[in-house]
């Protein structure tokens, strides 16, 4: 499969998740990379109303709140920073062993965190 990155679509995406007026302050320092990963894995995961999307090491991403907002979806945080287990929607602990039924999501994203599992972390993650 092949991504082809339209800049068109990049802005309205941009511009309808609200990145300047809602989240002022996230990823100040390269807001175009953040908001670009965000839209290309929105874009290649397509979630609609019927999906639960988890954003995984999300820590204090706007991912999962733009996920609903723009597509419809039930949104997760997921990260190790959160308490263990489900609140609300986030999910707290070791992503390798979420603490959720299996088949509770139909999309997931891990956006420019894969290279903090550590180990054989990747690959228990990708299991998971």
């Amino acid at each position: 499969m092949t991504f082809q990155a339209d800049l068109v679509r990049y802005r309205i995406f941009f511009d309808a998740a609200g990145y300047q007026t809602r989240y002022p302050d996230y990823y100040a320092g390269n807001l175009p990379e953040s908001s670009f990963e965000h839209f290309a894995a929105l874009d290649l995961l397509n979630p609609g109303p019927s999906d639960v999307f988890i954003d995984i090491a999300s820590e204090g991403s706007p991912l999962p709140e733009i996920a609903a907002r723009v597509h419809g979806c039930r949104p997760y945080a997921q990260d190790i920073r959160y308490a263990d287990g489900v609140s609300g929607n986030r999910i707290g602990g070791d992503a390798c062993t979420m603490p959720v039924p299996d088949g509770f999501a139909t999309r997931a994203a891990l956006t420019c965190s894969l290279e903090h599992f550590e180990g054989d972390g990747d690959i228990r993650l990708f299991h998971e």
